[in-house]
């Protein structure tokens, strides 16, 4: 389990809050805390967007990269099993045409790039990390100036704290804002269309 930390909470899957019509749309929640990460004087600039398959993650990401002009990018499975092959996808999905053929290579090229010009950094499908992963995104945060959005499954969130135990508290502790996205259920697609406009999702914040 996650253990508590200042500013966020334990996250289990009963932790996501139910939708309530008082609380804002789930990218303008999304959209005031990355906001909120980006004027960080520190390194608390991550922001963490949970919520189960269909929940609208996919969609909140492609959102915050038009808004604040962020770079997106699609974790995959192999990112388990090879932190080069995470750190090339990161590079490239940062512009990077370099071939790396060590890992320390690619960390300190992204890491200039990154020290040169700062971003909005989304990751969607951060699930598929390692800890060595878990490690740079560590880095990321404490010698840029970027801000981070990691968007996961909730049993997900919950594997990697099980499986990086000393790693993955350490990255939470980072975090600005957890967004629990609530399971949308087939009548409220169905009457928004299944779009993500105006008011169709809602989400609960922890801070």
């Amino acid at each position: 389990l996650i253990p508590e930390l200042k500013g966020v909470v334990p996250l289990t899957e009963n932790s996501i809050p139910e939708p309530s019509s008082n609380v804002r749309p789930l990218k303008l929640l999304a959209a005031d805390a990355v906001a909120a990460a980006q004027c960080a004087q520190d390194e608390h600039r991550l922001v963490f967007v949970v919520g189960k398959t269909g929940a609208g993650k996919s969609k909140t990401a492609s959102y915050l990269a038009g808004k604040f002009g962020g770079t997106l990018i699609n974790a995959a499975p192999a990112w388990e099993k090879s932190y080069l092959h995470a750190l090339t996808s990161i590079g490239s999905g940062l512009g990077l045409a370099a071939s790396w053929y060590s890992a320390g290579a690619a960390e300190r090229d992204i890491l200039q790039s990154l020290q040169a010009a700062p971003r909005l950094i989304i990751i969607d499908e951060a699930n598929h990390f390692n800890r060595a992963t878990i490690n740079f995104l560590k880095t990321v945060l404490n010698l840029t100036r970027c801000g981070l959005v990691l968007l996961t499954l909730p049993h997900h969130m919950a594997r990697m704290s099980s499986d990086s135990r000393e790693e993955f508290p350490q990255l939470l502790r980072r975090s600005i804002a957890i967004i629990h996205i609530p399971s949308i259920t087939g009548e409220e697609v169905a009457a928004n269309g299944n779009s993500f406009h105006g008011n169709s999702a809602h989400a609960g914040i922890s801070r």
